[in-house]
């Protein structure tokens, strides 16, 4: 009698390899999460991502830095809402419609954007680095990565 066991073990140990040989195939590209601001495509790394809500309305405060556009309310906290189009210098007409709500050292806080564009894959090597005190980590093709350390309140 055979068991059914060492066909299931087969079958996993198979599935392990292949999963194995994807992860590796994997690590040659860079995952993205892209936005769009005005004519410009902005992108993330998995490391930075956050979650992703429309925008309601927010509140501009006058005193604020330009690249602060106000803030905004998330299920009644109070979170302050970035407009990269400044320090970035890009052009963006309107209102920002959705942000991405994130973290760093500073606490939370929200990215503004016109839209969310989806993910993107690139392989590694098409991603051109930039200078580490620069705002861009880099650029892949005509889409820019944001370096989220940059980014200040």
């Amino acid at each position: 009698m055979v068991s059914q066991g060492s066909g299931v073990n087969a079958r996993l140990l198979e599935r392990a390899r292949r999963l194995a040989a994807e992860s590796h195939e994997r690590s040659d590209w860079e995952e993205l999460m892209v936005f769009r601001r005005g004519s410009s495509l902005l992108a993330f790394r998995p490391d930075s991502w956050g979650e992703v809500v429309r925008l309601k309305g927010y509140t501009p405060i006058p005193t604020l830095p330009p690249h602060v556009a106000g803030v905004f309310n998330l299920r009644g906290s109070i979170v302050p809402l970035l407009d990269l189009s400044y320090p970035l210098k890009i052009e963006a007409p309107g209102p920002l419609r959705v942000a991405m709500v994130t973290l760093n050292r500073h606490g939370q806080f929200g990215i503004g954007f016109d839209s969310l564009e989806g993910t993107m894959r690139v392989p590694r090597e098409d991603v051109t680095e930039t200078p580490p005190d620069h705002p861009l980590e880099g650029m892949a093709g005509d889409v820019m990565i944001v370096r989220m350390e940059a980014l200040a309140l």
